[in-house]
């Protein structure tokens, strides 16, 4: 009997954070913005959510770009912050 799979792709909020902190990134955003971008990547009980898409990756690499002070760099940066916070994202197969 063959079995079904379940993929499942998070990104713990406290990565992104780190990661911003780090690459000096939403740097032109409120507090509350910020918290709403983090909180975002949660889910009704205040995990991680399992159902990060490559769309959400993007959204999220242009909410960054949006409040933050990128004129040093050169290539597009919702491109390159996508390609960072892909990085971050836990992928987890589940056999149903």
């Amino acid at each position: 009997m063959r079995k079904t799979y379940i993929v499942h792709k998070c990104i713990d909020p406290m990565s992104v954070r780190s990661l911003c902190i780090q690459q000096h990134w939403y740097t032109r955003g409120t507090t509350l913005e910020y918290e709403a971008m983090l909180q975002s990547l949660l889910d009704e009980h205040h995990m991680s959510r399992d159902d990060i898409t490559d769309q959400d990756i993007i959204e999220l690499a242009e909410n960054i770009v949006q409040h933050s002070d990128l004129a040093t760099m050169d290539d597009d940066p919702v491109v390159s912050i996508a390609f960072e916070l892909a990085r971050l994202v836990t992928t987890i197969f589940e056999a149903v």
